[in-house]
């Protein structure tokens, strides 16, 4: 008899057009993962009556609901469906600038004329020149203006030259209106043993980026769902290939705070929550959707302790920009960019060198330069 074993589960996904129908079973994807630990629970009624014999009666089976996490090493492109999802809008490209005469300076990119906000750059993204002494460095906007771009790397001068400057990958932010609304079924095809389950009606309730200092940064993304259902064969036919993009790693990028960039931060974690409930109905033992809340975006951050900066943004509650750029080695990189926070629950805490840690909360009050939004993202390979 054989016995399943896990590198042989294949774990594939695809967005459903219809909440908890199971989607046509060619275009799914292989995600690659740590683990995958979405799992069918039933709800157990325990009988209350009272018995001569000191005894409970018979439980029965209540509704159903879909729970678990999908967690794995964070790369750019294999988890940008669901970061969507989760910020509830798809990403998108922003259109390539053309034509433009700009000047550079230390760094700084200064146009002539037309809007770098007007065509669509903003805090937190990430450019790259076509032409003069910085084509195709891959450059991070730290304060935007109409005609002036600063970004967080040292830069050649140059005067005015005729250049596009290309935004790489797509964006996405939880945006002020038309939010979508999406829905997967996630599929774990056991193998060894011919065993298929589907989760239907599966939703991206949270996401969790943690970024320690020396290792690859990890996701951990929250599921609830509707239904699983059960096959002896694969569901989905030909699903593509998992991405092969390296992973991200603190070490590699920099984390900008109101437009200085620091080299002392020691973690950095990030916390997005939808607020996602189900329900339980009579006639039926699913629940008829998985129901969405507000999206809330917290993290914390650690630095050594080398002055009072985050202390007094702390006391004074004093907004900040909060910019973590996380590159993967081969030319690809992740932005996380948050708009504006405030800190909170500041500690301090060491042995040997002192560290001092902050939570913070993020909103979207607008920022000038920035997408009004509590959380942007940037994925070169989306």
């Amino acid at each position: 008899m054989p016995v399943q074993t896990n590198v042989a589960t294949r774990v594939a996904y695809k967005k459903e057009a219809d909440f908890g129908i199971l989607p046509g079973a060619t275009g799914g994807k292989i995600t690659r993962r740590l683990t995958s630990g979405l799992n069918l629970r039933i709800n157990q009624i325990e009988s209350q009556e009272i018995r001569s014999d000191y005894q409970r009666g018979e439980s029965r089976n209540g509704h159903k609901t879909v729970e678990g996490p999908l967690s794995g090493e964070l790369s750019p492109g294999t988890y940008a469906d669901f970061i969507g999802s989760a910020l509830r809008r798809d990403f998108s490209g922003v259109t390539t600038v053309t034509g433009a005469s700009i000047t550079a300076t230390t760094n700084k990119l200064t146009r002539e004329t037309g809007s770098w906000l007007t065509d669509g750059i903003k805090v937190g993204m990430l450019i790259k020149p076509s032409s003069g002494a910085n084509a195709e460095k891959m450059l991070t906007v730290i304060v935007a203006t109409d005609l002036e771009l600063t970004v967080a790397e040292t830069i050649s001068a140059h005067d005015a030259i005729v250049m596009d400057v290309d935004v790489p990958g797509k964006i996405t932010f939880v945006p002020l209106e038309g939010h979508t609304r999406d829905s997967y079924t996630i599929e774990h095809w056991h193998a060894n043993v011919g065993v298929s389950h589907q989760f239907t009606g599966c939703r991206i309730n949270t996401i969790s980026i943690d970024t320690p200092p020396d290792s690859i940064a990890k996701i951990d993304i929250g599921m609830m769902g509707q239904d699983r259902k059960k096959g002896s064969s694969a569901y989905f036919t030909n699903p593509a290939p998992a991405t092969t993009t390296p992973g991200v790693t603190g070490g590699k990028g920099l984390l900008v705070l109101n437009g200085v960039a620091y080299a002392i931060v020691t973690g950095y974690k990030l916390d997005v929550d939808g607020g996602m409930t189900t329900g339980a109905v009579v006639g039926s033992d699913i629940t008829p959707d998985v129901f969405v809340g507000p999206v809330t975006v917290k993290g914390t951050i650690s630095a050594y302790f080398t002055g009072p900066v985050l202390d007094d943004m702390f006391t004074s509650e004093t907004a900040a920009t909060l910019i973590l750029r996380l590159d993967d080695g081969s030319g690809g990189a992740i932005t996380l960019t948050v708009p504006r926070a405030k800190l909170g629950d500041g500690s301090l805490s060491g042995d040997k060198e002192v560290i001092q840690q902050f939570s913070f909360t993020a909103s979207p009050v607008p920022v000038d330069g920035a997408e009004q939004t509590s959380l942007q993202v940037q994925d070169t390979s989306a």
